[in-house]
């Protein structure tokens, strides 16, 4: 089950916009409610429960039971109870005795976590199924499911003692660096309200002995059919729905709902700054985030609150393009501010600004921020910058609305259950097109001047200064109060600075051509041959649901460096994303990227190195451009990299605990293992952006070696069009790449070693296997296979029976380059007084595997998630960009793709129960890190 210790985020670029639809033009008054979206139906039980039904033709079915209380209805002796009950659904319900309900979905293929979840926020607990084939079994099951987590938790007193540990281990596996951050950080963030001590994962004290009917009071009063509503997405029939949800969901009669108390949701008034020292001794880097909170001025399901909304979502923009110029003037290392914003309830809005500091110099950032505020509430902004941010959100909107039939019913599930959460209205996307169009058109630079100061005027604004522990000696307080209290007294006048548009602009390169072609065996897959030996796959499917992707592959990687220059192929290629290219800042193309919706990123492997990206698929040819600008004119800034160095070395030096543990674990696993960390006085200190420079030459010269994937819902013919344009017209060179085998692999021998270097009350477990082994097709589905059922096994016995994790990880891999091998790894965190016999129990469920082997239910179990997990992943253009890369530099036997369900299906306990005793337990290394 998944915690959400804070609240929901929502999007409120995308998400709040829907909110501006209406059915005219002219505007409503301010407040008129909103109309809901035409294609969802809508209708309540005689009891009060409230059902949401979308249409849709794609297949499976999405169901999500929202209950609209969490920790916020807690009393005093119920802190942590809210949460509770969501395990206890879990744990038995009146047709489904103990987690019967959960093994029949396990049965068809429905698997806990991706398929099955629940988490408890503030002021809603959501339980989720995930049904991709919806079978009448499935549906059914389903239904009575949530119908019994509604109104049937059994809350056995066996199942409920023993839940106790398990909630504990929650707890304790969000210990660490992250967590002391986070949690100072939502100090500030709900500060003045009750929300600060209502973490939904409660006291610990009362999760260890609060009684029985206390959980069950909470559940008696807040699970009310009233304060409840029921979303199904799906291709079913409707009519026949709404007769099953009748009979499954109308039994628990009709009662009076408790009301909410108005005061939980207030925010004291706080005008003056609030500022929290965040420092460290496991943090290097340095953050400052600033936010301003305020009341909506209007619910968001009138006309006032949807124009207010808009103009937030003009304003930001704007402020973001200044930052950004700042940026690049170099007055800021870094800048920006969330356009989406949040909710943090119904009623409370906050807008997050995040800002790096040169050194320590947090004022002088702050100064520099505060500033551009101030400006936009004193001074209007230009008449250009309004017309900019006006056409890219009506840009945006309308490539969403061209769009909508592809998002996921997932998706759509979730955005229609957050909304009513938050009691926020949802249209389709070309709703908010409409409507926004209507708002937005009367909107003038005084406007959004007038909207800004009225914000500053009533917001309570919140700084958390983010750094390492040394900086705590110079820190003051009162100093940022005081420059808060000066800029707010200020004129700064007009911004004088010009952000420069941003337009990729490219002389047009000399075309180059596709001199081979051929169909490989697979459904609508081709390769290509281009004139410069450049090797391009292109899937084109239109029922590949997500953005088009692209994977350029190139054998070297991190095998090219020496002993004495690890880290090189990474800098190399990372470098240039902090320089630029061209005549292109990195700020620039990141905003050009966002505009497009675009993402192309560099990466580096231990074999492979190149670019992953996305993009819509109009937008193919314009992430094709960016990427021949990439390989063909990176900048290589010295001061850029001393920055980075800089940075880098503070990282390092106050690394967290838990990486120190994955750096030993390298080491100690692997021959050759030093090559897989980075240490403080490493070779990297010497690394020069001239010999950075080189080794991106050496790194993208090599065209004869390129392999570039193109997967998606594209035009084979408009591919071929951008691809002779921009791909084939990088230069031909003779030169040539492999990757080198530096004798990297697991050691095969066992051992035992404990790092007692835990930072909290905490020890993480590593356990590890590792082999020799032949690669072949059918071991490594077996393998899948196989982890599954241990992973199965290891959770019924750790956390089921002894209560003594949360939750484990268990992955293993059958390698193929540079040698086969067998690796896998098992991962969990528990109490430190319960390592050993958490450890021993690990040990014991794995030789019983190994030597008496899985069972024919197991198999069957095993088989039907994987099926089950892998019909999306045959849908996704990110699976096939990333497939048919791997398969290009592994062997090029791309038929094996089209035969692994044959295999799969011809896979029989006896080759589970083969690979199981070849390969469980083998060569164990534990590792263990403990507290001192």
């Amino acid at each position: 089950m998944r915690h959400n210790p804070f609240t929901y985020r929502v999007a409120i670029g995308i998400m709040s916009l829907a909110l501006l639809s209406c059915t005219s033009t002219d505007r409503p008054s301010a407040d008129s409610a909103v109309p809901t979206r035409t294609d969802m139906q809508h209708f309540t039980l005689d009891n009060g429960l409230n059902v949401y039904l979308l249409p849709r033709a794609q297949k499976g079915i999405e169901m999500r039971q929202l209950v609209k209380s969490g920790s916020l209805q807690e009393n005093e002796q119920q802190r942590g109870l809210a949460h509770f009950t969501e395990h206890m659904a879990f744990k038995g319900t009146t047709h489904f005795p103990g987690t019967s309900g959960f093994k029949q979905l396990e049965q068809q293929g429905i698997k806990l976590g991706n398929h099955v979840n629940a988490v408890t926020s503030f002021n809603a607990t959501t339980y989720k199924l995930s049904l991709p084939q919806a079978t009448p079994e499935q549906t059914a099951t389903g239904l009575q499911l949530l119908s019994d987590w509604a109104q049937g938790i059994t809350f056995e007193q066996e199942a409920f003692e023993k839940e106790r540990g398990v909630i504990v281990e929650e707890w304790r596996v969000r210990q660490g660096v992250g967590f002391r951050i986070n949690q100072a950080l939502e100090q500030l963030r709900y500060h003045g309200s009750r929300y600060a001590e209502r973490d939904p994962i409660g006291l610990l004290d009362i999760v260890r002995q609060a009684p029985l009917d206390q959980a069950k009071a909470y559940y008696r009063t807040w699970y009310q059919p009233e304060r409840m509503a029921l979303v199904l997405v799906s291709e079913l029939d409707h009519s026949a729905i709404k007769s099953a949800i009748s009979r499954y969901f109308s039994s628990k009669p009709a009662q009076p709902a408790t009301p909410d108390n108005p005061e939980w949701q207030r925010f004291a008034p706080q005008s003056a700054l609030l500022v929290s020292p965040i420092f460290d001794r496991e943090y290097g880097d340095r953050v400052i985030q600033f936010s301003l909170q305020r009341d909506a001025v209007a619910p968001l399901n009138t006309s006032a609150g949807q124009r207010d909304d808009l103009l937030d979502n003009l304003w930001i923009p704007i402020l973001n393009q200044r930052l950004a110029v700042l940026v690049d003037n170099g007055e800021l290392p870094s800048a920006s501010v969330n356009e989406q914003g949040a909710l943090l309830d119904e009623k409370r809005r906050q807008q997050l600004m995040i800002v790096r500091p040169s050194g320590q110099d947090y004022q002088g950032a702050l100064r520099l921020l505060w500033t551009e505020v101030q400006r936009m509430a004193t001074s209007p902004v230009s008449d250009d910058e309004l017309n900019g941010v006006r056409q890219r959100l009506l840009a945006k909107l309308s490539q969403q609305a061209a769009t909508q039939q592809r998002y996921q019913n997932d998706y759509l599930a979730d955005q229609i259950t957050t909304a009513l959460a938050f009691q926020m209205p949802l249209f389709d996307k070309k709703q908010q097109l409409f409507m926004t169009h209507a708002l937005i058109k009367d909107v003038k630079p005084a406007d959004l001047q007038r909207h800004v100061a009225a914000f500053l005027e009533s917001a309570s604004p919140r700084l958390a200064l983010i750094g390492p522990d040394s900086d705590s000696a110079a820190f003051q307080p009162q100093a940022f109060t005081t420059l808060w209290q000066q800029i707010r007294r200020s004129q700064p006048g007009p911004f004088a600075l010009q952000a420069r548009a941003v337009a990729l602009t490219l002389p047009a390169p000399v075309t180059g051509q596709i001199s081979g072609h051929q169909p490989l065996p697979l459904d609508n897959t081709e390769q290509w041959t281009l004139s410069n030996h450049i090797t391009v796959i292109v899937k084109s499917d239109k029922a590949l649901q997500d953005d088009v992707q692209l994977s350029l592959r190139i054998p070297g990687g991190r095998s090219l460096e020496t002993e004495a220059t690890p880290g090189l192929v990474e800098w190399a290629l990372k470098l240039p994303e902090s320089s630029g290219y061209g005549s292109y800042s990195s700020r620039e193309l990141a905003l050009f990227s966002k505009q497009h919706n675009l993402t192309l990123q560099p990466y580096s492997e231990l074999l492979y190195h190149g670019y992953r990206g996305s993009a819509p698929a109009d937008e193919l040819e314009t992430v094709l451009k960016l990427l021949y600008l990439k390989i063909t004119q990176p900048q290589f800034n010295g001061q850029k990299l001393e920055q980075y160095k800089a940075s880098f070395a503070s990282s390092l030096n106050r690394m967290p605990v838990e990486r120190k543990f994955l750096d030993n674990i390298n080491r100690e696993s692997y021959l050759h293992g030093d090559r897989l960390t980075i240490i403080p006085e490493g070779n990297w200190r010497q690394f020069t952006a001239y010999q950075l420079q080189q080794s991106h030459q050496q790194l993208l010269g090599a065209t004869q070696d390129m392999t570039l994937v193109i997967a998606g819902a594209v035009d084979v013919q408009r591919v071929k069009v951008a691809v002779e344009r921009w791909i084939a017209a990088l230069p031909a060179t003779d030169q040539r790449l492999h990757w080198r085998d530096v004798g990297i692999r697991p050691k095969m021998s066992s051992l035992t070693k404990t790092y007692p270097l835990a930072s909290s009350d905490k020890s993480m477990i590593s356990i590890q296997f590792a082999a020799p082994a032949q690669w072949s097709a059918q071991e490594a589905l077996a393998l899948q296979l196989l982890d599954t059922i241990v992973s199965q096994r290891l959770r019924f016995a750790l956390r089921e029976q002894a209560s003594g994790i949360y939750a484990l990880g268990f992955a293993s891999m059958l390698a193929k380059l540079p040698v086969p091998y067998y690796t896998g790894r098992l991962n969990f965190t528990t109490a430190p007084e319960r390592a050993e016999e958490m450890t021993r129990l690990t040990q014991t469920v794995i030789a019983s595997l190994r030597q008496h082997g899985v069972t024919e239910k197991e198999l069957k179990e095993a088989k039907n998630l994987w099926r089950t997990e892998k019909q999306p992943a045959w849908q996704s253009a990110s699976f096939w960009a990333d497939t048919l890369a791997q398969t290009a530099a592994d062997d090029k036997n791309f038929a094996r793709l089209d035969q692994e369900l044959a295999i799969w299906n011809r896979l029989t306990v006896a080759d589970i129960n083969r690979v199981a005793a070849r390969y469980l337990g083998q060569n164990e290394k534990v590792f263990m890190l403990t507290p001192p």
